[in-house]
């Protein structure tokens, strides 16, 4: 079920990579795929054409209620095409009239791009009598989502609220269906085969912010009790600004997204349950219940590291934000950031480009197109476009991984799935081992000094029995300390037997451990150079232990932070005008969140 990940924005390099097919195709063949060129480009041109219209209608005849502020004006006519308060002067069925004659002009019957509209059997491959009806829904639709159908208070400053919110989404629908139809003509331009919208055509707004900011201004002074509920089919009682603003914006992109897709493709929809996979679903098994492995969408689930960190103490660290920036010359019409990650330690869940995937991305800059793909490696692949403005130098993009390893433990290199080795010698639990010594501590070492009257009895460490304390006591090969008190045993009850501490944890002489409380069980003591396991003698998963030895990595390994494994590349970055662009970098800043 792995995606590539397609490259964003780089419309040079996708000219560059079909060349050759241009170059080998016959005359006739030429012939036949510039013939589809047109009537894709017709399609797109005639369709934006009514959606423009209707768009227009919509917002004219709601403007012209709220200057009649009268109640029972029947507001909620503006949302039906088919009304004469719609469309007085017939304006919109003559947008559909001339949309119609245009493409069987330009499409003759059996043009490959017409064989994409299957979705309606009465009209089958009939564009116009397959994408008109839909059309209509949409505009319907949307209007009495953001507009809706209440007639409004005689009020100057909630008439304004609701035409800029008329205005915003009109401005964003049209915006996202231009620049989609520009995004497909320049892969047409470049392919001999016409397929449904590529999903590198699938675009946002760069239009977004500027409409929340408008909605909000014109909005944010209602009272959000007697007006604001009514100047929105989005607002709630008692509505707020920002609420009508992020649903009219949200709203209006899934409706331009989708009618983006229906003006080249209409198929008949998956039906995700029926045990069948089909084009759009990543898996099926027979269900709509999420949670099973196969989401309610039919989106594959899991895929994540495993465990991820719960319970006690792992409140804080369950998560990994990876923060990515880029420094660049000018701003970047597109790009592709490859993302490295320990994949044992840390995981994004689902697979490709899904939308399970896509809850883990965080933009930092505007986007027309912003996609998370993660192919199930060690790496994920991040792709932006922004036609518009551009994407500048600073933070660009944040993702969000489970956290099954917490980062503070390192992992052996060429064995990744094995963590838990030492390689921090400033970490005061880490002391150098000399080599073939035999090394244990009593219980409770890492944080008890034994009294001592001579260096004997602090393990023979010259000069440590400083003040009656051992000043450094870190381990013993046969020796238990004398006590007169279990304190003095690392408060282990019981513990202080005659003059001696009684467990001196010899199970851990030879093996360079330290059976301390505080770390639960033998934990190895090393400092930039782990024991090395031989072949055969390490574990699978988990801390490295082979040969009695914990911390260890195999073979041909060194120990590494966590850290160091998160890193981004960057691939294809283009202007807006899609050409290369040299001397962009990234860079990554990685922390455990809850």
């Amino acid at each position: 079920m792995n995606h590539h990940p397609p490259t964003r924005g780089a419309r040079a390099m996708v000219a560059l990579a079909a060349g050759s097919l241009l170059l080998g195709l016959g005359s006739s063949a030429r012939a036949d795929v510039a013939a589809s060129r047109a009537c894709r480009k017709e399609l797109a041109i005639a369709f934006g054409s009514v959606v423009k219209t209707g768009l227009k209608g919509a917002d004219s005849c709601h403007k012209a209620k709220d200057k009649l502020c009268t109640a029972g004006s029947d507001r909620a006519n503006c949302n039906i095409v088919t009304s004469t308060d719609f469309d007085p002067k017939g304006k919109y069925s003559t947008a559909e009239s001339k949309a119609t004659t245009k493409i069987g002009q330009k499409c003759a019957a059996g043009d490959p791009a017409l064989l994409n509209y299957t979705g309606d059997p009465a009209h089958l491959d009939d564009a116009a009598g397959t994408v008109l009806p839909l059309i209509d829904q949409t505009i319907a639709g949307n209007s009495n989502a953001t507009e809706g159908g209440f007639d409004l208070p005689c009020d100057k400053a909630a008439s304004k609220c609701r035409e800029t919110i008329a205005k915003s989404r009109t401005l964003i629908i049209n915006d996202i269906l231009k620049n989609s139809s520009k995004c497909q003509q320049t892969i047409d331009a470049v392919s001999s085969s016409f397929g449904p919208l590529d999903s590198n055509c699938i675009m946002t707004s760069g239009q977004a912010t500027k409409a929340i900011k408008n909605i909000n201004k014109a909005c944010g002074g209602l009272d959000v009790n007697t007006i604001l509920p009514f100047v929105s089919g989005c607002s709630t009682s008692p509505g707020s600004a920002p609420q009508i603003a992020d649903c009219v914006v949200t709203s209006a992109v899934a409706s331009a997204q989708n009618l983006a897709k229906d003006i080249y493709s209409v198929t008949p929809p998956s039906v995700c349950g029926n045990g069948v996979v089909e084009p759009g679903e990543q898996c099926d098994d027979g269900n709509t219940t999420s949670g099973d492995g196969c989401s309610a969408t039919c989106e594959i689930e899991g895929l994540t590291c495993t465990p991820v960190l719960t319970g006690p103490g792992a409140t804080s660290n369950t998560h990994r934000v990876e923060t990515v920036s880029i420094t660049t010359p000018q701003p970047l019409g597109g790009v592709v950031i490859h993302l490295g990650y320990p994949r044992f330690e840390a995981g994004i869940p689902g697979t490709g480009g899904s939308s399970i995937v896509q809850s883990r991305l965080m933009t930092l800059q505007n986007a027309g197109l912003a996609e998370l793909n993660d192919d199930e490696t060690n790496q994920a692949d991040v792709g932006l476009v922004n036609l518009n403005t551009g994407l500048a130098s600073g933070q660009l993009f944040k993702v969000t991984y489970d956290n099954c390893v917490a980062m503070n433990q390192n992992i052996c290199s060429r064995n990744p799935n094995v963590f838990g080795c030492c390689d921090n010698p400033a970490d005061p639990n880490q002391f150098q081992i000399p080599p073939g010594s035999e090394i244990c501590s009593i219980k409770g070492c890492a944080t008890f000094k034994p009294s001592c009257t001579t260096d004997a009895q602090c393990g023979n460490i010259a000069g440590d029995c400083q003040g009656g304390t051992c000043a450094t006591f870190k381990g013993c090969a046969t020796f238990q300390p004398t006590c007169t008190s279990d304190a003095q045993c690392g408060g282990i009850s019981g513990d202080c037997q005659g003059i001696l501490c009684a467990t001196d944890d010899s199970a851990c002489i030879g093996a360079g451990q330290d059976n301390s409380p505080e770390f639960g069980t033998c934990v190895f003591k090393c400092t930039t150079h782990p024991p090395v396991c031989s072949n055969g003698h390490f574990p699978l998963t988990g801390a490295g232990t082979c040969d009695n030895k914990n911390g260890a990595c195999p073979s041909n390994n060194s120990c590494q932070s966590q850290v160091g494994q998160f890193a981004c590349s960057v691939d294809n970055p283009v202007d807006l005008q899609g050409h290369p662009v040299n001397g962009v970098t990234c860079a990554v800043n990685v922390v455990e969140a809850p």
